[in-house]
């Protein structure tokens, strides 16, 4: 669902559907603006701030979606942790 959702992110910004989960944002059409642009949104959608510097060591959708399910992943570990 996460990986769904962070595609159609970068489907409205790039105007283009991904073709592959390991294309680099920055081959099919992005730059540093529309990353932060990206990473904006996904804040938005998600809740979560990713980092650029995090963003630009891994620029897929593969990565990005990683990134931020391992933020949700200890979000969810801290509430636990806070309520159990």
């Amino acid at each position: 669902p996460v990986q769904l959702r962070a595609a159609t992110l970068w489907a409205e910004l790039l105007d283009a559907e991904p073709s592959d989960v390991d294309d680099s944002f920055f081959a099919v059409g992005g730059h540093s603006m529309l990353a932060l642009r990206l990473l904006s949104r996904v804040r938005d959608r998600f809740g979560v701030a990713v980092p650029l510097q995090s963003f630009l060591a891994d620029p897929t959708l593969r990565g990005l979606s990683a990134l931020v399910e391992s933020h949700l992943d200890s979000r969810k570990a801290a509430n636990n942790t806070m309520t159990g």
